[in-house]
């Protein structure tokens, strides 16, 4: 029976290594996904290495779009995260179980 139990334990260990691994995966994918999808829609030829100046003028706009997009992407991730989604919803239930007992 105890080793059920240590076996179980290294598993669950394990379990949370793996998740922790995946969670690091999906943080640095959403840190580089909304710039990296900006460039390839503007397709910005924004820096000139052949001349004096090497940042174009209209450089403003990549991070004008990339920053908001790329805060939006980690409030939404955290909000599905801390489970606001599940909250709302049980409030939605629990409403809809007060409005109906009225009836």
């Amino acid at each position: 029976m105890q080793d059920v139990a240590v076996q179980t334990t290294r598993l669950s260990l394990k379990a949370v290594q793996d998740s922790s691994a995946m969670k690091a995966i999906a943080v640095m994918t959403m840190l580089f996904l909304p710039g990296t999808f900006f460039a390839a829609l503007f397709s910005m030829p924004l820096l000139k290495w052949d001349g004096s100046d090497i940042i174009q003028e209209k450089f403003w706009m990549y991070w004008a779009f990339t920053v908001p997009t790329t805060l939006v992407v980690f409030i939404v991730w955290k909000f599905l995260t801390m489970g606001y989604i599940g909250f709302v919803m049980r409030c939605v239930r629990r409403l809809k179980g007060v409005i109906f007992r009225e009836w």
